[in-house]
């Protein structure tokens, strides 16, 4: 034990810190998506307050948790130096407008801390993320005596770990791993309590409110068994016996698309697929229904990803139900979460709908069009497929005046391209996703002729 700790005891030091962009970095997902944590894992405030105050010979022991946040997204596309080209996208998600609390075991060293500072903490600091600012809110409070409650961040489950954060006693653990960098670039994991772990330990690592908390109960039954069996029964009309490569290839797609984008924008790319030959068109209605139930109900309701899994699967949950019967819990309906993708979608089709500079097209829209401005979207962006879009109106234009015949679109169908063009300018999450504007231009216009009046 240090001097500080001798004199006084184990006290701790309360910092709030803030942070326009901050990313603490999860493990890459196929390698084109990278989730960010939404707890402040103990390893990476160490990690960051060494760097900051470095002195190799003292250990630095923090804990903290977020108190305000929202999630956002960041796509970029790394650049390989040695080939001068840019990776494929990747979409990184990072946490915005951030208000945090951290408590500081005091010792020697750590007692020796500004009361105000400021440093860089997490992933994507090439990108502008990681800029915190500190401010002491408490200092010297007493760690007190262990009281039982539920562990709020991510520790290292080692004995001076425990130790320095008075934990005498784990009653109901949550197992993960932590990486611990070494000297140079490597790493090693370590087991860790994660958070929702019910710990009897020190009041400032405990999450406020749980004091009391009891262990978690083995529940009797799966959350999971429910809902597939609501599935079951909204699919049931489908022959899972007849399912082939298509079908597969079909769910696969749709199961990753709800993954990456979430649900309504699965939703989007299911009812395009509805034009296909008759079996598979079955299990493309059979999808869509299954993701109404995943939608509206637990766990797959917030989780999109659990829920991507079902929607791979489909074709395996008849033989599920098979196999179980009916001795499975009902699962209780809830409103689905509110989409940024819906909200997105549903302001373009407004935009366009209320349009007083909008008319009807005289002839419906050919599917081929649809597909060319859809296709530049993807590949040139909004902005980008409607300078092509003025481009090709001019040159249509410039051949009628010479009588030469051509292919080209009336010029209400041009009008409904432009709008829809300019309504999806005005929603960056759209403009941000290519790929999403693509399946929803070409949705709206392909659709019959007075669907948007």
């Amino acid at each position: 034990m240090d001097k500080y700790q001798k004199e006084n005891g184990r006290r701790y030091r309360k910092y709030g810190f803030t942070s326009k962009l901050l990313c603490i970095g999860d493990r890459m997902r196929g390698s084109v998506f990278r989730p960010c944590l939404d707890v402040l894992p103990a390893t990476t405030l160490e990690g960051a307050l060494r760097d900051r105050f470095p002195r190799p010979d003292r250990c630095v022991y923090a804990i903290g948790r977020f108190t305000k946040m929202q999630k956002d997204s960041l796509v970029y596309s790394p650049r390989d130096r040695v080939a001068g080209v840019s990776k494929v996208p990747i979409q990184t998600e990072v946490l915005a407008d951030v208000e945090a609390e951290v408590y500081i075991l005091l010792n020697d060293w750590t007692v020796e801390y500004p009361k105000q500072f400021s440093m860089r903490m997490g992933a994507m600091r090439a990108q502008g993320c990681g800029w915190t600012e500190w401010e002491t809110v408490e200092d010297e409070i007493p760690a007190g005596e262990p009281v039982r409650g539920t562990l709020y961040s991510r520790i290292p489950d080692s004995p001076k770990w425990r130790e320095a954060f008075g934990i005498k006693n784990v009653l109901s653990q949550r197992v993960g791993y932590l990486p611990i960098p070494e000297r140079g670039a490597r790493t090693y994991y370590h087991r860790a309590l994660f958070e929702g772990s019910v710990v009897c330990g020190d009041a400032a690592i405990l999450l406020p409110g749980s004091e009391g908390a009891t262990p978690r109960k083995h529940e009797h039954h799966d959350r999971m068994a429910s809902v597939l069996a609501k599935i079951a029964s909204v699919v049931a009309t489908t022959d899972a016996g007849k399912s082939g490569d298509k079908v597969g290839s079909i769910l696969a797609t749709a199961g990753a698309v709800l993954a990456r984008y979430g649900y309504a924008v699965a939703r989007l790319h299911l009812e395009e697929k509805t034009k296909l030959q008759q079996k598979s068109k079955d299990w493309v209605d059979a999808a869509l229904k299954a993701l109404e139930v995943l939608e509206g109900c637990e766990p797959t309701r917030s989780n999109p990803e659990l829920a991507a899994f079902v929607l791979k699967k489909l074709h395996l949950v008849a033989r599920w139900q098979q196999r179980f019967g009916n001795q499975v819990p009902v699962c209780i309906p809830a409103d689905p979460l509110p989409d940024a993708y819906g909200e997105a979608f549903k302001n373009v089709e407004d935009g366009v709908r209320n349009s007083d500079q909008y008319k009807k097209p005289k002839t419906n829209i050919k599917r081929n069009f649809a597909t060319e401005v859809a296709n530049a979207v993807a590949r040139f962006g909004v902005d980008g497929a409607l300078d092509r879009l003025e481009k090709k109106e001019q040159s249509w234009a410039q051949q009628r005046q010479q009588n030469k015949p051509i292919k080209g679109q009336p010029k209400e169908n041009v009008a409904l391209a432009r709008r829809i063009l300019e309504e999806m300018r005005k929603e960056e999450r759209i403009v941000m996703t290519p790929n999403v504007g693509r399946i929803l231009i070409r949705r709206l216009l392909a659709e019959p002729r007075g669907s948007h009046s």
